[in-house]
C-alpha cells in the first residue's frame, strides 16, 4: 500500500504543479493582451484586456527597444517594442502590430532614427533586448 501512495504522490503533485503553471502562463497572456492600439500625432496608446491603459507622446519619448520573447505573454508575437518615457511612463507594441498600426512609420521620422538597426533587432533570435534609438541631448 505505501508503495502504490508513494508512486501517487511522485506522479499526481508533479501534474497538479504543472497544470497550476500553465494555467498561471495563460491567465497572464489573457491579462496583457492588447485589446486596443491607438497610434497618432500625439504619441501611442494601449489598452490591455486586464484594463490598464500605456501612453507615451512622442515629445517625451526617451528610448525605444526591441525586446524579442520566447517565453512569457508576448512569445506569440515575437516581442515587444518598448517605447520609454520615463520609470512611469511608457507603452508596449506587440511586434506583430508595430507595422500595421502605424508605430514603425511614426519611429523612423524621429531624428537619427535607424530602420535598419530596428528591421535587425525585430529579426533577433529571442530571448533578446536591444536598444534602437535614444533621444539625443539636447544641444546646450
Amino acid at each position: 500500500m505505501t508503495g502504490w501512495l508513494l508512486l501517487g504522490v511522485l506522479v499526481v503533485v508533479p501534474a497538479v504543479v504543472i497544470a497550476v503553471v500553465r494555467n498561471e502562463a495563460q491567465r497572464s497572456r489573457l491579462r496583457s493582451a492588447t485589446v486596443d492600439l491607438e497610434v497618432g500625432p500625439l504619441g501611442v496608446r494601449r489598452l490591455l484586456a486586464d484594463g490598464r491603459d500605456e501612453v507615451v507622446h512622442w515629445d517625451e519619448l526617451t528610448v525605444v527597444e526591441v525586446v524579442r520573447a520566447s517565453l512569457g505573454p508576448h512569445k506569440d508575437s515575437g516581442g515587444v517594442l518598448l517605447l520609454g518615457a520615463g520609470p512611469e511612463r511608457g507603452c508596449l507594441v506587440p511586434l506583430d502590430q508595430a507595422a500595421e498600426a502605424g508605430v514603425i512609420e511614426r519611429l523612423a521620422a524621429l531624428p537619427g532614427f535607424d530602420v535598419q538597426a530596428l528591421a535587425e533587432a525585430m529579426d533577433a533570435r529571442p530571448p533578446r533586448r536591444t536598444e534602437v534609438w535614444s533621444r539625443p541631448d539636447p544641444v546646450a
